[in-house]
């Protein structure tokens, strides 16, 4: 036979041992796709091993598993959960928010089941995630449902008792805007019905029949009027009758709406550089849909105060100039970023321009 030079028994060396190598590490990396990413040669596991190893329990490792993969079973894996006394009451809270959620999932929703499973939350474990978690999510599907009055009382309640206050303060300012803003009737802010007589729009009812003491866009937005046009003699109005007012705090850059003392939203404002925004008591006395700025019209680029403008002044008159407006830069939000006006978002000042009226007292503090 004839031998190979031993140049050629080294490239073939080289070649077997390259193979070699690709064989293992092919698998290698099979087996730890198989193993669900674990390193080779430890074994698979149970859902009771990998939770102790994460310090989460079987069932709550399980019950998050089922949820996270669409599986049916979820719902069963969490009421074992909820009814588990030995488990604690993170553990427990979290399965009654769950099973909230999933019966608030379906088309229409179960609105009844979790309702009562968003309060079991709360019950279960309060001033945690879970039950803020809980809380906020009553809140939206009281909205959704068009029942936002519904979440007025168990809001209030849980609010002082949150884990986080902020949170609870933000959804209960949605839900406040949201009842406010539906037919429903409360006793704060005071509201009452009226008959709409021949000759009425809802400019005369808002201006003439109330003085001023409410808005067309308020009555337009509580009794669900989409064309202003379209109301006739005899039709009955949701009527907000009460009295606002609005609070600006400089050192967080926060505007609040009260109603008497009653809070209703807050919202993030940008306030002036250098403290140029006044402090003081002082009254809107004007309101201006897409608002000129210095001669500039309103869509100019150059015209950066957005889409409402509600000037504001002392009670001589002397002070001129500022208001509360939109504004086409939303990134200053939340900063000291004005020539001394408050800004809002578009959105959020189109909102607080529906409610208040001329005459509505605004307070800035620093």
């Amino acid at each position: 036979m004839k031998r190979l030079p031993a140049r050629k028994h080294t490239e073939l060396a080289i070649i077997v041992v390259v193979l070699a190598v690709v064989v293992v590490a092919l698998g290698l990396w099979t087996a730890y796709r198989a193993s669900g990413g674990r390193s080779p040669g430890k074994s698979k596991g149970t859902a009771k091993s990998q939770a102790a190893a994460a310090n989460v329990p079987a069932a709550v490792a399980h019950a998050r598993t089922l949820s996270e993969q669409g599986d049916a079973r979820a719902l069963d894996a969490w009421t074992a959960v909820m009814n588990d006394a030995t488990l604690d009451k993170a553990a427990r809270g979290e399965a009654a928010y769950r099973i909230g959620m999933l019966r608030a999932m379906p088309s229409p929703p179960d609105v009844a089941g979790a309702t009562a499973m968003f309060k079991q939350a709360v019950a279960l474990a309060p001033a945690t995630t879970w039950a803020d978690k809980a809380m906020t999510a009553l809140a939206d599907l009281c909205i959704k449902a068009d029942r936002a009055q519904d979440a007025l009382e168990p809001l209030n309640a849980y609010r002082a008792k949150a884990k986080d206050p902020a949170l609870i303060k933000a959804k209960l300012g949605d839900v406040n805007i949201a009842v406010l803003f539906s037919p429903f009737v409360t006793e704060v802010p005071k509201c009452e019905y009226y008959t709409v007589a021949s000759g009425d729009s809802l400019v005369r009812i808002a201006g003439r029949t109330y003085n001023g003491k409410t808005t067309a866009e308020l009555l337009q937005e509580a009794n669900r009027i989409s064309d202003p046009r379209q109301i006739r003699p005899g039709d009955r109005l949701k009527v907000v009758v009460d009295t606002f007012r609005i609070v600006v705090d400089k050192s967080d850059n926060t505007l609040t709406l009260f109603c008497g003392d009653t809070f209703m939203k807050e919202y993030a404002v940008g306030t002036g550089k250098f403290s140029n925004t006044p402090v003081g008591k002082f009254t809107i006395v004007s309101k201006e849909v897409d608002p000129m700025w210095n001669g500039i019209p309103y869509g100019d680029p150059r015209n950066i105060l957005g889409t409402r403008w509600m000037q504001f002044t002392d009670e001589a008159g002397t002070l001129r100039g500022f208001g509360i407006h939109g504004t086409t830069e939303p990134e200053t939000i939340g900063k000291h970023s004005s020539a001394g006006c408050v800004r809002m978002h578009n959105k959020d000042v189109e909102e607080l321009y529906k409610i208040v009226v001329k005459g509505t007292p605004v307070e800035i503090v620093d």
